[in-house]
């Protein structure tokens, strides 16, 4: 998910290198049916993109800290699903 937003608008060839290189640095985690559930939550309550729900979601179900620009999010708390 995070190469996809990361990777997905137009750059210079070193600013991708530099990119890639940062990214592999990240551990990939799977999409599973805890994150699902929770991402259903979180952009139904929230109102949020698709991959902005499975990427806080993804945090959120692995303790993980969240870094983003979008508002919707500072730090919600898991939601039942």
């Amino acid at each position: 998910m995070i190469w996809l937003e990361v990777l997905g608008f137009q750059m210079l060839s070193d600013q991708r290198s530099r990119s890639e290189r940062m990214l592999e640095l990240f551990t990939e985690l799977p999409i599973d049916d805890l994150v699902i559930d929770t991402a259903i939550s979180l952009r139904s309550t929230l109102k949020i993109k698709v991959m902005d729900a499975l990427i806080a979601s993804t945090a959120l179900n692995h303790n993980l800290p969240l870094i983003t620009t979008t508002a919707a999010i500072s730090r919600p708390s898991p939601a039942s699903p």
